[in-house]
């Protein structure tokens, strides 16, 4: 990735590199590459400068002044064509050590202003802090921050290093300086003619920040007793919010909760429990109670930066509802436009043109609006806060195991637990040791409508098949006799018709599935309970549905691949094996016969 933003000629010269090494090329590799590769250029552009110096010697005969490590006072009677020039090592001319400046922890641990006023009196770029050239005749990058021609080390501010770089170097003057080491040679002890030097003081900018309406308030906890907190008054909020470590202090009832807070930009936070809360002014003339929800964190210190009040003219007589206003704190509530409007009154005082408003409100004057703030406490890169706080990271992660994981105890639906306490009730056994059991029917099973007909009309259909397709009827008859034989199902001989008793009925329609690769039953047949009624309800829609009881098809199938022999088997009509009680047994009657000049049987 770092390799695609070469230029073509520094791309070919990698490549080169490249295939000279046995191994994948490292970063610090490609580093030192592209710093050799800038060492080069420099050198190679000093040259054309040196040459270049020469041709107007010899053309001209004008004097150039030439400073080298080797400074002695009788260099100043030299020759006008000799030029004296020595090619320095790699050293940082701070410490002496082999790097360069911008990489030095001495250089970088100094304060911005005086890293400008380093690297103007060690006479170095102020664009890539090495010695050689000047500032306009650097080539490489700026500043990352503001993109001015100065390193992202001096950057202070655009207009001041503007300024400063200007006046770094002469603008005409009959003296060239050539690169130099300077290291032990203090500027002031070098003569004025020799090296070209310029100092600025960098002027102080103000810039301006907004302060937001806090007050000091005590509060109230759960036995009573009464707390300071600093509260934060926010109109533009519609809920009220209070830090999760205020809350344990105060040791308030909570109750859990699911709400999702929404701030600047859609961002997102979630709050699981809420509190009650009572906030009292501090001279106990207003007292309010207010739900709030619980958050690890409201905002970040404020204000962003220490304020000095020495150039705001607040009336020494008011008594201020936050009289720390000014310094870094930490916001313990945050109260809405539900108490916003409740607590200021009518008085205001307006100090002037980019000084704060003070507001009367219950909890005292409040101080909120622009204020001067000085550049040394205050970055010209300003951060803008929202009350919001939230850490997006977290909660996405919190969401991916939330979804991810696999709960210990599955819990059961109402439905569900019904259908369970159905069978554990109504569940027992006949004197042959079978199963008896009840359907698990729900309070509307009296919904169910007439099935009679829509069973006759779909046996009627499955006989024109049989008249078509012999071999069909013969599976499909043999299977319907064993079926009877077996005991399975039985023939009502009751003379009454359908639906003229007062049990609830139901006829299950059915139809035959050829399967020729079954090794034992080539056709089974199918009945279908989902099939409506005539008032649109089925058999199925009446029943409840109970829990899955068996494991997941994944989870057999791991567990059969765990073992190195396996037995597979076949439990035969095993769920015919179970017994419906009596009751039941009208809601599951077929229409049949193998002739079709028989009458139908049910």
């Amino acid at each position: 990735m770092m390799s695609c933003k070469l230029d073509p000629i520094t791309s070919r010269n990698w490549e080169e590199y490249r295939n000279t090494l046995d191994t994948a090329p490292t970063l610090s590799q490609f580093c030192k590459f592209i710093s050799n590769k800038a060492d080069l250029l420099e050198t190679l552009e000093n040259n054309n400068q040196n040459h270049k110096i020469i041709h107007k010697l010899d053309n001209k005969q004008k004097s150039f002044i030439v400073a080298t490590n080797n400074y002695n006072n009788h260099n100043n009677n030299h020759n006008s064509n000799q030029i004296s020039y020595n090619k320095t090592p790699l050293k940082c001319p701070l410490c002496f050590k082999h790097h360069l400046l911008y990489t030095c922890e001495s250089f970088r641990n100094l304060s911005i202003e005086s890293r400008v006023c380093k690297a103007k009196e060690l006479n170095v770029c102020m664009n890539c802090l090495r010695t050689g050239h000047i500032t306009s005749r650097c080539r490489l990058s700026r500043c990352k921050y503001c993109k001015g021609k100065h390193n992202t080390l001096l950057d202070v501010d655009d207009q001041t290093m503007s300024t400063s770089i200007n006046n770094s170097m002469p603008s005409s003057s009959s003296s060239v300086a050539l690169p130099i080491d300077i290291a032990g040679i203090s500027s002031t002890n070098c003569p004025t003619g020799n090296v070209a030097l310029s100092c600025d003081t960098i002027i102080q900018n103000t810039t301006s920040s907004i302060l937001l309406s806090t007050a000091m308030v005590k509060v109230v906890s759960d036995d009573g007793e009464k707390f300071d907190a600093r509260i934060l008054l926010d109109n533009g909020s519609t809920a009220n919010f209070i830090t999760q470590t205020l809350s344990n202090k105060l040791r308030l009832p909570r109750r859990n909760i699911n709400s999702t807070i929404t701030g600047i930009n859609s961002q997102t936070s979630n709050s699981t429990q809420s509190c009650n809360l009572t906030i009292i002014s501090r001279d106990d003339n207003f007292k309010i109670n207010i739900d709030c929800y619980i958050l690890p964190e409201i905002t970040k210190l404020l204000p962003p930066t220490s304020i000095d009040i020495r150039n705001i003219p607040i009336p020494s007589n008011l008594q201020l509802a936050d009289s720390s206003f000014y310094c870094l704190s930490a916001i313990d509530i945050l109260v809405g436009a539900e108490v916003f409007w409740a607590v200021p009154d009518s008085a205001s005082i307006k100090l002037g043109k980019n000084q704060p408003t003070l507001y009367a409100s219950k909890f005292g004057w409040i101080v909120t609006g622009p204020v001067i703030v000085s550049s040394k406490s205050f970055s010209t890169k300003q951060s803008h806060y929202c009350n919001l706080q939230t850490n997006e990271l977290n909660l996405n992660l919190n969401k991916f195991w939330e979804l991810d994981s696999v709960s210990l105890k599955y819990s059961l639906s109402p439905e569900e637990r019904a259908c369970e306490e159905s069978f554990r009730t109504n569940t027992t056994r006949n004197k042959d040791g079978r199963f008896m059991v009840t359907y698990p029917l729900k309070n509307n099973c009296n919904t169910l409508g007439n099935s009679y007909e829509m069973a006759k009309r779909r046996f009627l259909s499955l006989e024109r098949r049989f008249q078509r397709d012999p071999n069909y009827k013969e599976k499909y008859v043999q299977f319907m006799a064993e079926y009877e034989r077996l005991g399975h199902m039985t023939e009502i001989t009751s003379s009454l018709k359908p639906h003229s008793s007062s049990e609830i009925e139901y006829f299950l329609p059915h139809h035959g599935v050829v399967r020729e690769s079954s090794t034992t039953t080539k056709l089974r047949v199918v009945f279908d309970a989902s099939a409506a009624s005539t008032s649109g309800i089925s058999f199925n829609d009446i029943q409840m549905v109970g829990p899955t009881v068996q494991d997941d098809l994944f989870s057999i199938l791991l567990r059969f691949r765990q073992h190195k022999y396996v037995i597979s088997g076949d439990v035969e009509k095993m769920y015919r094996a179970i017994d419906i009680t009596s009751s039941h047994r009208s809601l599951q009657q077929i229409i049949f016969r193998s002739n079709p000049n028989e009458p139908l049987k049910t």
